[in-house]
This record gives C-alpha cells, structure tokens and sequence, in this order.
C-alpha cells in the first residue's frame, strides 16, 4: 500500500487508511499475545473494581450491531438490569467483544445473533447465540486452542486469539466457558461467571 501510494500521485489517502487499518489490526493482534502470554506466565493481573455487566453488554451489544449490520446481521440483547460484580472492565468486555465479534465473523449473511445475560442461582450466565453454520461435535474442544480456526476462509482478518482470550478472562475471574452447537443449526457460546459483591 505504501508502495501502491508513492507510485499514484492522488490515491495516497486511500492507501494511509488502509495501511492505517492493518495497522490497528496488528496492534491489536499483539495485544491479545502479550495478554495470553503474560496470562501463560502468570504476570498478567486483573485490575478489580465494580463493574456494571448489564450496562457493559447492553454497550457491547450495541457496538457490535454497528459491524453486524454490513452483513445484514440483526442483533438482539436480552440483558437482565442490575448486574453487578467485582472484575476487570477491560477484560470483561474484550469477553463480551470476542464472543459477538466471533458470532459475527462466522455468521450467516442476513441471520441473526443475540446476546443473553441474567442470574442463575449464585452465578452470572451469558450467551452468545447464532443461526451460522454451527460447529462439528469433533471440533467443538478445540475452539478455544489458540490460533484454531473452524474454517480460516471465513476468519477474516481474524487470528484465532478471541476464543482463546474469552476462556483465559472468564477463568480468571472465577468463571467457566462451554459450548452448545449442532451443524446447520448455529452455535451457543456461554459463560459463566461467580457473583462477587459490586
């Protein structure tokens, strides 16, 4: 692209944007590294303070909408109010990212994805639910392996890190994450997470 910009006078703007999207793709792509990294060494900390989880997935689910719509793919959020607990906001919602953005990547085009989150007992259960294609029962375990991809015609600009990241975040709060998925039928990502005091 820098090549592309020096060589045709008056396209310049057009390769600096996309040069400047690879860009944000690689830096993120080598945040979610380190994080996994340190997560592996065990010097990654978690920050805890009280985090609103019903207001951070209706945000969450709100954003993702935006990118869902360039496949024609309709969001929908069941979020029960008033769910509180102690964790990493940042964390927390680089879950909740991951999992819509990865329902989003591997989405049908006109389909739908909706997110879910209320109180179970002493737990906070969430999903991420689809009507893609669904996942093979022999490839269900290895979504959450670093760098596996379901089908990498269809990942996009994506690294394989997401799932990954989701299972390393919800475990260190105390959580779990499972998958529930029939091929041809869609896919439904749950987490969850111990209520603390927030």
């Amino acid at each position: 692209q820098c090549e592309y910009g020096l060589s045709h006078p008056g396209d310049e703007r057009q390769s600096l944007a996309a040069v400047e999207a690879q860009a944000e793709r690689m830096a993120a792509l080598i945040g979610q590294l380190l994080t996994l990294s340190r997560a592996e060494s065990r010097r990654q900390q978690l920050t805890p303070e009280p985090v609103d989880l019903s207001g951070l997935a209706a945000a969450v689910a709100e954003q993702i909408a935006e990118q869902a719509a360039e496949k024609r793919i309709t969001v929908g959020a069941q979020i029960e109010p008033g769910i509180t607990l102690m964790g990493d906001q940042t964390m927390l919602m680089r879950l909740l990212i991951n999992l819509m953005e990865n329902g989003v990547r591997y989405g049908r085009a006109g389909g739908w994805l909706k997110l879910t989150l209320r109180l179970e007992g002493e737990e906070i259960l969430g999903c991420v639910a689809d009507d893609g294609p669904g996942i093979p029962p022999e490839q269900q375990s290895l979504v959450w392996r670093r760098f596996w991809q379901a089908d990498p015609s269809k990942s996009g600009e994506g690294a394989g890190l997401g799932l990954a990241m989701v299972k390393w975040i919800a475990e260190a709060h105390g959580g779990r994450v499972w998958l529930e998925s029939v091929p041809g039928e869609g896919a439904r990502f749950y987490f969850a997470l111990p209520q603390t005091e927030g």
